[in-house]
């Protein structure tokens, strides 16, 4: 089983804009992801967002392994979540053209 930095690492690896972020991810620690995650240093709030998702919902094992499963499930729900921000942002929009 990976470790929360395999994950976020390919997290980063599968972003389809990770070749726009600000700053040199592919060379910074775990400490430094977290930090710049926190900071929004990116340049990208998406990305910040899986990023500490990632390690602060997933739970690590005695040998510092995460469950995939948990890491994919949690990337599901921020998915729904963002599906429905959408959809009401699209309700908002039709009730103001016919209004």
């Amino acid at each position: 089983m990976p470790t929360k930095e395999q994950v976020i690492r390919a997290a980063l690896k599968a972003y389809p804009d990770s070749n726009m972020l600000v700053v040199d991810h592919e060379n910074m620690t775990l400490e430094e992801l977290l930090e710049a995650a926190k900071e929004n240093a990116f340049g990208d709030g998406l990305i910040s967002f899986i990023i500490l998702e990632l390690y602060e919902g997933s739970d690590e094992g005695d040998d510092k392994s995460v469950d995939l499963d948990c890491c994919a499930v949690l990337m599901e729900r921020a998915v729904q979540d963002i599906q429905s921000v959408s959809k009401a942002l699209i309700g908002m929009t039709r009730e103001k053209g016919t209004t």
